[in-house]
């Protein structure tokens, strides 16, 4: 009963759905609930994807469809994002996630938080919501269209896979890849994921805080500030994926300094493990850690490729082939260039350490379309996408059903 969007069949099998809906909404036999439950259009999740799919279908309704359906079934329209969370985008800045509830409250967009669902039928979606004292509420509503927009979720193809390595492969939602992006559990690393559908493993520096901690100091009992440099030069070598992070150590050895004495105690060195550790987060669903990764695929097999032909001229065993591609090739390390949000004549940006930009206007709207521009892969697809846009512009959305 849910429609998903990953796909262009996805996407016309939304527009039909919607359109077919409308058109069951102007026979004279529908009664009025029946009306309004074919127009009510219900989003789960309220990530990016579906605030862009809700700010989206506003648009429609407000440039496209007034122009062929009357004032009194526009009036009907109901549009719902369900959220799990206390607020919409929750990945991003809470300036932005406030932003967005009010643009949407100004859009009759209705965004229900701390709130779980429990069933879909054909005609109804049934959630609980948490309260802050602690209590739960069942409610149900009537439906004409629901939108699933919660995450991603194994294919049968990568089901299958980890179904083959049960003991390296406990991850229910992806596959388990190691700082190369080589599958976890195959022998030779000769099958590599990226994408959704991979999830980076990375080290719990906490596990390891007593031969670390030794490793760190070497004279009396604390570890000096000139140690804690050298320790985080030579960790960062063990574990790359955390060297930006193990940086900021030294950056902020004050803070973590609570008695400041200058040096800086086991107790003190399990609060700096443990804050690395909370900062090696998976990383996010979108498509620029796929574009990273993709192209670090590709400079990876250019590398092996070179190296094949200098392992072909010497007798070297598996293991000491993949200890030489290992030191030869780096580690993938993911550079986070912000996330964009498009709610609706409004746009909303997060830059990472607090800088953030929010517009509710018509440049805010061209300005999240021109990033998506800008990152097209070819001057074909950037054409036909400015193409569309002019069209839209002065003709409308193509509300025809193919």
């Amino acid at each position: 009963f849910c429609h998903k969007l990953k796909t262009i069949l996805d996407a016309r099998s939304i527009r039909q759905h919607i359109m077919a809906n409308f058109e069951k909404v102007m026979l004279p036999t529908t009664p009025d609930d029946e009306k309004r439950r074919l127009l009510t259009f219900v989003v789960c999740g309220g990530g990016p994807t579906g605030c862009e799919f809700a700010a989206e279908l506003h648009d429609l309704l407000a440039e496209d469809l007034k122009h062929y359906f009357p004032q009194s079934v526009r009036d009907m329209v109901r549009v719902v994002i369900v959220q799990s969370r206390d607020h919409v985008l929750n990945m991003m800045d809470s300036v932005i996630s406030e932003f967005a509830e009010r643009q949407f409250a100004r859009s009759n967009i209705t965004v229900v938080t701390n709130s779980r669902v429990q069933a879909i039928t054909e005609t109804s979606l049934r959630f609980s919501t948490k309260h802050e004292d602690g209590t739960v509420t069942e409610h149900e509503i009537p439906q004409g269209f629901v939108l699933w927009s919660t995450g991603v979720s194994l294919t049968p193809f990568t089901q299958l896979l980890c179904q083959k390595l049960p003991d390296y492969q406990k991850n229910k939602h992806a596959i388990t890849v190691d700082a190369y992006l080589r599958v976890k559990g195959i022998r030779d690393g000769s099958v590599y994921a990226l994408g959704d559908c991979a999830t980076v493993e990375y080290p719990h520096l906490l596990e390891h805080i007593n031969e670390l901690f030794e490793s760190a100091h070497h004279e009396g009992a604390e570890i000096t500030r000139t140690e804690l440099e050298m320790f985080v030069k030579n960790a960062a070598l063990e574990f790359p994926c955390a060297a930006g992070h193990l940086q900021s150590l030294v950056d902020n050895f004050g803070h973590f300094d609570t008695n400041h004495n200058g040096t800086i105690d086991r107790s003190e060195f399990r609060s700096m493990l443990e804050y690395v550790d909370a900062k090696l987060t998976a990383l996010p669903a979108l498509a620029q850690v796929a574009n990273q990764e993709g192209i670090y695929l590709g400079h990876v097999f250019n590398k092996l490729a070179s190296l094949q032909v200098e392992h072909k001229s010497k007798d070297m065993s598996a293991d000491r082939k993949r200890r030489s591609e290992e030191i030869s090739v780096a580690p993938f390390t993911y550079h986070h260039h912000g996330t964009l949000a498009y709610l609706g004549r409004a746009a909303a940006a997060d830059f990472g350490q607090g800088q953030t930009y929010k517009g509710s206007n018509l440049a805010a709207k061209y300005m999240w379309r021109s990033v998506y521009w800008s990152q097209q892969v070819s001057l074909r697809t950037r054409f036909l996408l400015m193409m569309d846009w002019i069209k839209e512009l002065f003709f409308g959305r193509d509300l025809s059903k193919f």
